[in-house]
């Protein structure tokens, strides 16, 4: 059982199906993201994409990668029967920066391979202009596209000018459901899941300690740089506490039971 009750009261957001916003404090505008830095890990595999910084200032609209083999599109997720999955992609892709105006970074071979972990520097690629192609590819489902209705609860409503979004998965396949917290300097910042595993919170700290708890999932504990995006898959076994930095003794298992 879920022990939600600790942590209210909730800040509510909600996020409509058209990327509108009813909130008291605050308007996500989702076409206008910016990340420095996007994680994707694995139970057994981390990769972490670091980004330049666009010019332009249209935003980010997807991660996609291109299959070696096949030529065909993969996105981190997909959508079966309403309800968000992730993809686990093995093999050789390429890589695929997309901006909101079509412009694209291509960053050619990258392997996805079991216990592998390794620093992607899109921010030594040029950004390509936009074509035929990269118009295509927005007419995909974006990184930010919600399921129905996307509702956001956090326990503060003073917001930061930095962030950490994404999205945490199961070992199964479908979207966890639980929080994430982290330690600022007035109090513990936790924000929950939602249906569709999508979570934000809000951080004024560069360099910082996120933790995240989920329904049959094991804690985990990353070591993330402010202003990034995290795609994370969760593992179920018991032996599988893991954290890509410095050991964390402290997990508080209390605020999952």
């Amino acid at each position: 059982m879920l022990l939600f009750f600790i942590l209210i009261p909730f800040v509510q957001l909600t996020l409509h199906a058209k990327n509108k916003i009813s909130t008291k404090i605050a308007v996500l505008d989702s076409n206008k993201w910016h990340p420095e830095i996007i994680y994707v890990v694995y139970p057994d595999m981390k990769l972490t994409f670091k980004l330049p910084y666009e010019k332009d200032q249209s935003g980010v609209a997807n991660l996609l990668f291109r299959c070696k083999e096949s030529g065909k599109i993969h996105q981190l997720d997909t959508i079966i029967n309403n309800v968000r999955h992730y993809n686990r992609l093995l093999g050789k892709y390429d890589a695929i920066l997309l901006y909101n105006n079509g412009k694209y970074i291509k960053y050619n071979h990258i392997i996805f391979d079991n216990h592998l972990s390794t620093d992607v520097y899109l921010e030594n690629h040029d950004i390509q202009l936009s074509n035929s192609e990269s118009q295509n590819w927005l007419n995909l489902r974006s990184f930010s596209s919600t399921i129905g209705e996307r509702v956001i609860r956090k326990n503060y409503s003073t917001l930061s000018k930095t962030n950490i979004r994404g999205y945490v998965f199961s070992v199964e396949g479908n979207s966890a459901i639980g929080s994430v917290q982290l330690e600022s300097a007035d109090c513990a910042k936790v924000a929950l899941i939602s249906d569709d595993g999508f979570f934000e919170i809000d951080t004024d700290d560069e360099e910082l300690i996120l933790e995240i708890y989920a329904i049959s999932c094991n804690p985990q504990a990353l070591h993330l740089s402010a202003n990034s995006v995290l795609f994370l898959v969760a593992d179920m076994s018991s032996s599988a506490k893991k954290y890509w930095g410095t050991p964390v003794d402290d997990v508080r298992l209390d605020k999952m039971q």
